[in-house]
């Protein structure tokens, strides 16, 4: 009866040991749900924001909502555990333009306060489109967001936008 009972339980056991195993576990960040500096805190595995230029004063009726040059410009971050995060951003144009940039700033939040990590910039020429991506170890314990500032230069027209992610918890 003894050896039946852990013929049962044996399968069973392993079976629910695999299943724990194989669940990725992300502690819940402290301020999760919270909006600070304009970015809703999360503790989701990653975060992305795109975002339209919109001719200022355009009207819902307006056949083209977008800049001459700059279309849209996106950025992101993803938690890819023990401290490593990918952040990348893009800028994307409707024409051809002399200078397409986006410059990345990884921000962490500290104090309540988002600040700088790191920062990475891409500047393309004669082009419509400027894309840029890296992987860096974060200090664990931190909300972190990543801006973008998108730029098209054509001749003495600058158009520009800015983009901000949501704030993801690294644990």
């Amino acid at each position: 009866m003894k050896n039946k009972i852990r013929g049962i339980l044996l399968p069973f056991i392993c079976l629910v040991g695999i299943c724990l195993l194989s669940i990725s576990a992300y502690a819940d960040g402290p301020l999760d749900g919270q909006i600070v500096g304009g970015s809703l805190l999360i503790s989701e595995l990653q975060a992305e924001d795109t975002r339209a230029l919109v001719v200022e004063g355009a009207s819902e009726y307006d056949i083209t909502p977008y800049g001459t040059y700059l279309s849209y410009g996106t950025v992101g971050i993803a938690n890819l555990g023990s401290g490593q995060v990918n952040f990348y951003g893009d800028t994307v144009c409707n024409k051809v333009s002399d200078i397409v940039k986006v410059n990345l700033h990884l921000q962490q939040l500290k104090n309540g306060v988002w600040s700088d990590y790191t920062t990475r910039y891409c500047t393309e020429y004669n082009d419509s489109l400027a894309t840029s991506g890296y992987y860096t170890y974060v200090p664990t314990g931190y909300y972190y967001r990543v801006k973008g500032v998108h730029s098209a230069t054509k001749g003495s027209v600058v158009e520009s936008m800015t983009t901000y992610t949501k704030g993801v918890f690294i644990s």
